[in-house]
């Protein structure tokens, strides 16, 4: 009766986990065996248009375990950071930003 039980559970379980896929449109849905992408990219619109100290704040984001290339846009005032995804998170780079003063959207 035991083992009716349990091989009866296991085959809901597999049924379950076997039924709920990777969805490409969720970047939030984690499952052990969706494979992501590495390289994320994210851009950012600077608001305050006093912006100057591009080079220091590349230095810093340069320090950061993950980081790839950044880019920044004076004409759309605009920051694009590429970033290895398994090795660091967006905030990390985000707390750069706000550390140095920089207002975003």
């Amino acid at each position: 009766m035991r083992f009716k039980k349990f091989f009866c559970f296991s085959i809901y379980l597999s049924f379950i986990l076997l039924s709920s896929s990777c969805d490409k449109s969720s970047k939030s849905s984690f499952l052990f065996w969706c494979n992501r992408d590495e390289l994320s990219s994210f851009s950012i619109t600077i608001v305050n248009n006093d912006f100057s100290g591009y080079e220091q704040i590349e230095n810093e984001l340069k320090l950061i375990d993950g980081f790839i290339s950044s880019e920044f846009d004076k004409k759309l005032q605009k920051i694009t950071i590429v970033y290895d995804n398994t090795l660091s998170k967006s905030t990390n780079y985000k707390n750069v930003l706000t550390k140095n003063n920089i207002i975003f959207e």
